[in-house]
């Protein structure tokens, strides 16, 4: 009975305390853009210190969190993304539930084109869980759609006088070889059965 009851107590404790709710993230993240600053561009991540534990997981939850915020998120060795976003974070393991608890992250966005100009930052000093957090980054970012003229482009690619399954094809290759980005390659393929 007593070791059910140290349990209940050890869940509530680790349910209080860690959990993330909407005014705790508000009060200590802090996010900053500069003008420059552009959310329909493409976007890559890195971890500050590649030695680091704990990225892979946190990786995962950054990278889901701003797709489904609609930005265009691309592996930095696949392509050349318009900025990477750096992370660091310190990081421990929580023996009674069993986890990675995460704490004092910090970003920076640093705008590749540009002479690896840092475009914004954001902080948060508190631990934090990796299922609320990122959500929150993205979705704060995704508000900030720069009236420069670096809007991404619209691709066109010209087939000269070619089947549609050839264009098809040829398509998929640039797809494949990484010559364009997966939206690139939707829009292509969408235009081309439309002919």
């Amino acid at each position: 009975m007593k070791k059910l009851i140290l349990s209940a107590f050890l869940l509530f404790i680790n349910f209080s305390i860690y959990s993330q709710d909407e005014k705790k993230l508000d009060k200590y993240l802090k996010v900053f853009v500069n003008k420059e600053f552009n959310a329909n561009q493409t976007i890559s991540f890195e971890l500050k210190n590649p030695g680091k534990g704990g990225w892979e997981q946190a990786s995962l939850y950054f990278k889901n969190a701003f797709v489904s915020h609609g930005f265009s998120v691309v592996d930095s060795k696949a392509g050349n993304p318009k900025y990477t976003i750096i992370v660091d974070y310190a990081y421990f393991y929580l023996i009674y539930a069993y986890k990675m608890q995460y704490a004092k992250l910090a970003g920076s966005i640093v705008d590749n084109e540009n002479n690896l100009e840092v475009v914004g930052t954001f902080t948060y000093q508190e631990k934090f869980d990796l299922d609320a957090l990122p959500d929150v980054i993205a979705s704060k970012l995704s508000k900030h759609v720069s009236s420069n003229t670096n809007t991404p482009k619209e691709t066109n690619i010209n087939f000269p006088s070619k089947s549609k399954e050839d264009k098809l094809r040829e398509v998929k290759l640039y797809y494949e070889k990484e010559l364009i980005t997966k939206d690139e390659y939707e829009e292509q393929k969408r235009k081309i059965l439309s002919e």
